[in-house]
């Protein structure tokens, strides 16, 4: 039997996910006419220069800033439980030990690479030469 407040969530849940629709749908049509350029391909005077650890805290603040504010605060019924608990806190350590290695400066030299290591000059030569494009 749902409770008022699980309807109310779902709602809202469905309220948001229309609403996160039909703006994708509106930017989508908005951008195909107009031709915006972005990173290398946009003017000097267009770009707006950030560095790149402080470009990612940012991105990525708001992943682990919202589970954090769920853990803290009262309305969340569903973390009393102890599968709940265990899951946000594996992501919470996964999102820390991330956060740390790139503030560090550490992502390139992170110990459990699955894919050979290659220098930065041979990465950015073979970037150069295929222009973007994926062989």
């Amino acid at each position: 039997m749902a409770t008022a407040t699980g309807v109310a969530e779902e709602r809202l849940l469905a309220a948001l996910a229309y609403l996160q629709c039909a703006v994708g749908c509106a930017v989508f049509a908005r951008n195909r006419q107009t031709n915006s350029v972005y990173g290398r391909h946009a003017l000097p005077s267009h770009r707006l220069r950030v560095p790149a650890r402080a470009a990612w805290v940012v991105q990525e603040l708001p992943s682990l800033a919202l589970p954090l504010y769920q853990y803290a605060s009262e309305s969340a019924p569903r973390l009393r439980s102890a599968p709940n608990c265990i899951l946000l806190a594996m992501f919470l350590v996964h999102y820390g030990h991330r956060f740390w290695l790139v503030v560090n400066g550490h992502v390139d030299k992170h110990p459990f690479r699955s894919y050979p290591k290659e220098s930065q000059k041979t990465r950015r030569y073979w970037i150069q030469n295929t222009k973007g494009r994926l062989i």
